[in-house]
């Protein structure tokens, strides 16, 4: 019913957007299900924001008997996030001193805020890019996936897409200097978005405003320098998320080639995916780089980034259903029919990661079945972007 809706977008954009807001204050109203990743976030803000403690190195509870404690599913791991992250997670803690419920109520509206936002940024830019705005607003605004983890679980994941998306829209409106500090605040929230910094970077300088380029290498220095002088010297907990063993491996395509191996009786099924991860990543870090090197216009950013990104979902050591957030706005707005068909489809057979994980079979179709999209869509001639 959503790709149907997609193809026909039979009313006015005002009716849309009316829509739109409405199914996203739903989605702030809806408890927190299939994650409790809010509640951490709160329990970090109150590491940082009630006890003034450092959460690159306190483990929550810092304080045994703390009254949030029985809200939170874990304990004993310091942040990942960014400082830009912290600072909201700390607004969340001061609110949960009020009511437990205050915190989570506020990063869901904030999940909400920063998805509509995205809307608008995406319905600009499709514009913008000579594609349909209409189709573009439905299949991001609209999508079930993105409604229930960025704003029903309100993942920060929504609110560095936000910022990555508002620094394209800059770039378009050739506000080169507020492009160049824009780009790299997403990466304050999730190292993830190092890729949509680096194609800035990439446009910029192919654009020849190489004043835009140093202040957005000297904002970004100094910001960096500050963060690990004064919070966070030792950047192993920010690293966390990129070990090949890290929570989320468990729906990769590497984790699910290991069960295979094991049940094949392999021996050291693990080390052998371990290595083939790291190989990879560094492979897709090569290719990164070639394609960034295709980027001559604001079309072959989007364009681009959208296949990366795809990409790294896919074949990355580590996958979380709202992690396609970093995806799909892009995808939905990138000239290749192909990726946007992959992207979509993905959205929805990623919906498969939420079985237990005694459902191996089917969790693995999630993935597969993304991967047999593409090797379909070469079996028939290529189609020219609507």
């Amino acid at each position: 019913m959503y790709l149907r809706a997609a193809r026909d977008i039979a009313v006015s954009p005002a009716t849309l957007w009316k829509a739109l807001i409405a199914v996203t204050a739903l989605a702030v109203l809806q408890a927190p299900t299939t994650s409790r990743d809010v509640f951490h976030y709160v329990a970090l803000g109150r590491v940082a924001g009630i006890y003034g403690l450092d959460p690159y190195f306190a483990l929550y509870p810092a304080v045994p008997g703390d009254p949030f404690l029985p809200f939170v599913w874990l304990g004993g791991q310091t942040s990942n996030y960014g400082p830009l992250a912290i600072l909201v997670f700390v607004i969340a803690g001061w609110l949960s001193q009020l009511h437990p419920a205050l915190g989570i109520v506020f990063l869901k509206l904030v999940g909400g805020g920063a998805h509509l936002a995205s809307c608008w940024f995406v319905w600009r830019l499709a514009a913008a890019l000579e594609r349909p705005p209409a189709r573009a607003l439905f299949l991001v605004g609209f999508n079930p996936l993105l409604l229930h983890e960025l704003v029903g679980n309100a993942h920060n994941d929504g609110l560095a897409v936000m910022l990555a998306l508002a620094g394209v829209w800059l770039l378009h409106r050739e506000r080169w200097r507020a492009s160049g500090v824009i780009a790299w605040l997403p990466m304050l929230i999730k190292l993830s978005f190092m890729a949509t910094s680096g194609a800035t970077a990439v446009l910029l300088a192919i654009r020849r405003r190489f004043d835009a380029l140093a202040i957005m290498i000297v904002s970004f220095t100094v910001v960096a320098v500050a963060f690990y002088v004064a919070v966070a010297p030792d950047l192993r907990p920010l690293l966390q998320i990129t070990g090949p063993t890290a929570s989320g491996r468990e729906n990769s395509l590497f984790y699910f080639i290991e069960l295979a191996l094991s049940h094949a009786n392999v021996d050291a099924a693990q080390t052998i995916v371990i290595h083939a991860v790291q190989i990879a990543m560094l492979l897709f870090v090569a290719i990164a780089a070639w394609r960034f090197t295709k980027i001559r216009s604001l079309d072959d950013l989007v364009a681009e980034l959208a296949a990366l990104l795809l990409a790294l979902l896919l074949f990355g050591p580590r996958l979380w259903p709202w992690y396609l957030a970093w995806m799909l706005p892009f995808a939905v707005l990138s000239r290749s029919v192909r990726v946007r068909t992959v992207a979509l489809w993905f959205s929805f057979s990623s919906l498969l990661l939420y079985l237990p994980s005694t459902h191996s079979t089917l969790r693995a179709a999630g993935i597969l079945s993304a991967l047999l999209v593409p090797a379909a869509e070469w079996l028939v001639p290529r189609r020219r972007a609507e």
